[in-house]
């Protein structure tokens, strides 16, 4: 099998779906090793290079989040060899004529646009721009990915005769950036801030870290898990 996969996101800059992608195509690489990999890439040709002979690049050299992969991203890979087409954010093409599987963070952009920007003029043209997409999204996708039951319900209520499509694959922990602290080493970081010992409770912003997520691609009949 030959799963593309939208990479644009995965350069150098830190990126939480950049970081999800990157480790989503190792994980896929180590989990079935006749797996054969097309990674659309941006013209800037920075991504972190997978060195697999397994791995094929092609560059599209557009915004990932921009018109031009909804309406020129589709006839391009329609000229390239593959089976299924993952979009790991909710801009997705047209014109694919392959079973197309999307993975679904959140709906901020629905839920409340104040939650990306505080410009009201931005927020008017993101939010018809980004709820289009993942409109376009939902309907296109075979299989819709989310990362958690939250973003899972959140779908339902906003379009729920999507619900047979929906999977929630959770994310996971790149454990080469992220390991158990020891507690007293803890106190000591958080020193200048609390007294050791205080009880506190951590909020993480799971976009700036190095997730994955585990997925099962089947053959090209369209049956996924």
């Amino acid at each position: 099998m030959r799963v593309a996969i939208d990479a644009r996101k995965m350069t150098r800059t830190e990126s939480g779906i950049g970081n999800y992608t990157r480790n989503l195509v190792r994980a896929l690489l180590e989990e079935d090793t006749a797996l054969e990999l097309l990674l659309v890439c941006s013209a800037t040709r920075q991504q972190h290079r997978l060195e697999s002979p397994r791995v094929t690049e092609v560059c599209f050299p557009f915004p990932p989040t921009s018109p031009f992969t909804q309406f020129a991203l589709g006839p391009f890979l329609r000229l390239q060899r593959f089976d299924i087409f993952h979009a790991p954010f909710d801009v997705v093409p047209h014109w694919l004529h392959r079973p197309l599987v999307v993975t679904i963070h959140d709906l901020n952009w629905i839920i409340n646009s104040r939650y990306n920007s505080y410009n009201p003029c931005f927020r008017l043209l993101s939010a018809a721009f980004y709820c289009y997409s993942l409109a376009v999204a939902l309907h296109e996708a075979s299989r819709i990915l989310t990362v958690s039951h939250a973003t899972r319900h959140a779908i339902l209520e906003y379009a729920p005769w999507h619900a047979s499509k929906i999977h929630v694959a959770y994310n996971g922990i790149d454990r080469e950036r992220m390991s158990p602290l020891e507690k007293d080493m803890a106190y000591r970081t958080l020193a200048h801030l609390i007294d050791p010992g205080t009880p506190f409770v951590l909020t993480v912003n799971s976009v700036r870290l190095n997730f994955c997520t585990a997925v099962e691609l089947s053959d090209a009949s369209g049956q996924y898990e």
